[in-house]
């Protein structure tokens, strides 16, 4: 892993060419805990590397199709728009509209 994935794991994003609206958001707000995948990284406990590609993909966030948060989307407990919706409710993100954000955020392939 390198350097500034440690950071971003360990501290938060301080920038980020590809997706600017993480800034300032650590890698946990949207994946979840990841102590487990951040220590094997980091050589800080021993794990295979299929230990380690198991604990990576339980970390990829997989969005459903037409999934959503407005009138017509699909909108299920657990789906990455439900994590989206725990900081971006009514009260803090009113015109927040998943299949709009999303592709600012999303990013593949940042194993």
């Amino acid at each position: 892993m390198g350097a500034a994935k440690v950071f971003s794991v360990r501290v938060g994003l301080s920038k980020s060419k590809g997706t600017p609206d993480l800034v300032g958001n650590g890698c946990e707000n949207c994946h979840g805990p990841a102590d487990s995948h951040a220590a094997a990284e980091n050589g800080e406990i021993n794990k295979t590397d299929a230990e380690k590609e198991e604990l990576r993909a339980a970390l990829r966030l997989k969005v459903g199709p037409n999934e959503g948060n407005k009138s017509g989307q699909l909108f299920k407990t657990g789906s990455v728009v439900d994590m989206c919706m725990r900081c971006h409710d009514l009260d803090n993100s009113p015109e927040f509209d998943f299949q709009t954000y999303w592709p600012k955020v999303k990013h593949v392939g940042k194993d």
